[in-house]
């Protein structure tokens, strides 16, 4: 329940904006939240028509009755799914996967390999098929011209194309790696990186806020639900310290990235 409090997704929602604009995203923000716009609004609909569940009818549709925590409870799930979205923004911006392999490679270089490939793979394969639309233009194939069956056709020999090539690139990759001996003996990495002070003072600051926060929300911060109906029960001290602390939590990325901009550009 605090992954879906609203206080808590808002504010996640804005220090995740936040960030990636530092970071240079804006392009991507602006990206990510028109494709969500969509997937959003399906839940939001879907869960206020199928799930009859709680007790402040609305208005009725076909005589089923919509309820005010339905609505509610599918804007909470679309704002959570936008959250994630942001925050994997900054992910793919700050964990490289030299790092991401510098850290799991070492205890599980299989899994750490399968992990690192599945990230990736959804972008590859938006760069393959980008490439492969423009080939396919100039063979006079167009997947947005011409009648529905053309198009269709089209579309059918540009997936057969784009599965094929991803297909032989990943065996291709496989024994590349087989003949190298990858997973065999411990990994070791091109790049050296060690804890440093900062780091092992940042790593405390993150137990404590967000251990802290989770602790204090279970002892007694159940301040809003959804089902079976809608309630607001008055904020309580654990309530209070489990924002606070969580708000810090968020807050860490972005004090690391101003306090980055401002030594920048003192040096400059």
């Amino acid at each position: 329940m605090l992954a879906f409090h609203p206080v808590i997704l808002f504010i996640a929602f804005i220090s995740g904006v936040w960030l990636a604009a530092l970071q240079g995203q804006g392009g991507s923000i602006r990206g990510t939240l028109r494709f969500c716009l969509l997937p959003s609004g399906i839940v939001i609909v879907v869960h206020s028509v199928f799930f009859n569940v709680g007790s402040t009818p609305l208005f009725a549709i076909g005589g089923k009755p919509i309820m005010l925590e339905a609505i509610t409870y599918g804007i909470t799930m679309s704002l959570a799914l936008i959250v994630l979205f942001v925050w994997f923004l900054s992910y793919n911006q700050t964990m490289t996967a030299e790092r991401f392999l510098c850290m799991a490679a070492p205890l599980l270089p299989q899994v750490a390999l399968v992990t690192m490939i599945s990230l990736r793979f959804v972008p590859l394969l938006k760069e393959r098929l980008h490439q492969l639309v423009l080939i396919q233009k100039l063979r006079g194939l167009d997947v947005y011209d011409g009648s529905m069956v053309k198009r269709a056709k089209a579309g059918a020999q540009l997936l057969h194309a784009l599965f094929s090539w991803s297909l032989q690139e990943a065996l291709e990759t496989a024994d590349s790696m087989k003949a190298r001996g990858y997973g065999v003996t411990k990994r070791s990495t091109y790049i050296s990186w060690s804890m440093t002070r900062q780091d092992w003072l940042v790593l405390v600051y993150m137990i404590v806020t967000g251990g802290g926060g989770a602790w204090c929300w279970l002892i007694g911060g159940h301040g809003q639900t959804a089902y079976e109906r809608m309630i607001r029960v008055g904020w309580t001290i654990a309530e209070w310290g489990s924002i606070v602390l969580l708000v810090l939590f968020l807050c860490i990325p972005l004090v690391i990235e101003l306090k980055e901009r401002w030594q920048w550009h003192c040096w400059k």
